[in-house]
C-alpha cells in the first residue's frame, strides 16, 4: 500500500484561507475507519469510494466534498475502490471554509457533505478540468481561478484564534486551556465562546484530537520508543488515561497499534485504521 502526495503552497490572496493544497495517488483498497482530525478539507475525488457515518451521512462515489471536523467520539469510514487512483485537495485554514464560502459550522461539524449542494453544476466542471490535468501547478491554477469570485466575497480571519491556532499545532496540543488564556489574555469563559464559534469544538476536545493525532504518528514513526515514552511524549502523564484515549478514538489499544495487529495508515495531515 503506497501514498503519493504533492504539497503546494496558495498564493497570497488565498492564503487568509487555505492552508496547502495536496495532490494524492494511492493504491490503498479497502475499509478504514478515518481518525478525527483538526483540518476541514474540500475533496476533488477522482478514487472510487464511499464515506459515512453512521446516523450522520453516506456519499456514495462523491466527486467533490468537504469534509468538516468531527466530534472526538463520532465513527466514521471510507472504503477505497482498488483503483490507482487519488485527488486533489484544499485543506483549509480553521475557520477558513467558513469565511471563505460562508457556510456555518453547525452545517459541517460532524458531516462531509456534497460539493453540488454549494457549488451546484460548477462542481461537475471543476471536477472535469482538473481529472484531466496531471500537473499538480495547473490543477492549482485551475482551482484558484475558480474560487477568485469566492475570495473577493470571503469575510477577514479572527487574527487572536489564527494566532492561538498556530500555538496550538506548534505544541503537538500539548497545551492546557488555563495555559492558553493566560498566553493570550483571555478568559476560559471567551476562549469557550470563540472555538465553539468558529470551529464547532471545544478547546479541550480541539486540544485533545490534536495530542492523540500527535500520538498516533509517534507509534507508526517510532518504532523503537516505548508506549510510556509515547504517552508522555503526547502530553500524558498517567499511561492509563494515554491508553483509555486511544482505545476511545481507534477503538484499539496502542500495544495493537504499535504491533500492527490493526494496521494503521497515514496520509499527509490524516490518520487512517484499516479494517478490511
Amino acid at each position: 500500500m503506497s501514498y503519493k502526495v504533492e504539497i503546494l503552497t496558495p498564493s497570497p490572496i488565498y492564503d487568509p484561507y487555505i492552508e496547502y493544497y495536496k495532490n494524492v495517488i494511492t493504491d490503498a483498497e479497502g475499509t478504514f475507519k478515518c481518525v478525527p482530525n483538526t483540518s476541514e478539507e474540500l475533496y476533488f475525488n477522482f478514487k472510487k469510494c464511499k464515506l459515512y457515518s453512521n446516523n450522520h451521512y453516506v456519499l456514495d462515489d462523491p466527486k467533490v466534498y468537504f469534509a468538516g471536523l468531527h466530534p472526538y467520539e463520532q465513527e466514521a469510514f471510507a472504503r477505497l475502490g482498488n483503483d490507482v487512483s487519488g485527488g486533489f485537495v484544499i485543506v483549509f485554514r480553521p475557520n477558513g471554509i467558513q469565511n471563505l464560502f460562508g457556510l456555518s459550522n453547525s452545517e459541517l461539524f460532524g458531516y462531509a457533505i456534497d460539493g453540488k449542494t454549494i457549488f451546484r453544476s460548477f462542481a461537475e466542471e471543476i471536477w472535469l478540468s482538473l481529472k484531466e490535468s496531471d500537473d499538480i501547478h495547473l490543477k492549482k491554477a485551475k482551482v484558484e481561478s475558480f474560487l477568485l469570485s469566492y475570495v473577493k466575497c470571503g469575510r477577514s480571519p479572527n487574527t487572536l484564534l489564527n494566532y492561538i491556532l498556530e500555538l496550538i499545532k506548534k505544541e503537538n496540543g500539548i497545551l492546557s486551556t488555563a495555559e492558553i488564556s493566560r498566553q493570550f489574555n483571555i478568559s476560559t469563559r471567551s476562549l469557550e465562546r470563540k472555538f465553539r464559534n468558529y470551529i464547532g469544538l471545544s478547546p479541550k476536545e480541539f486540544l485533545q484530537i490534536t495530542r492523540l493525532n500527535h500520538a498516533l504518528e509517534l507509534i507508526q514513526n517510532q518504532q523503537n520508543f516505548s508506549l510510556t515514552r509515547i504517552s508522555y511524549l503526547s502530553g500524558y502523564y498517567d499511561q492509563s488515561h494515554f491508553i483509555k484515549d486511544i482505545e476511545k478514538i481507534c477503538g484499539f489499544p496502542p500495544g495493537a497499534l504499535k504491533r500492527d495487529v490493526q494496521p494503521q495508515e497515514h496520509c499527509d495531515n490524516r490518520n487512517f485504521l484499516k479494517l478490511s
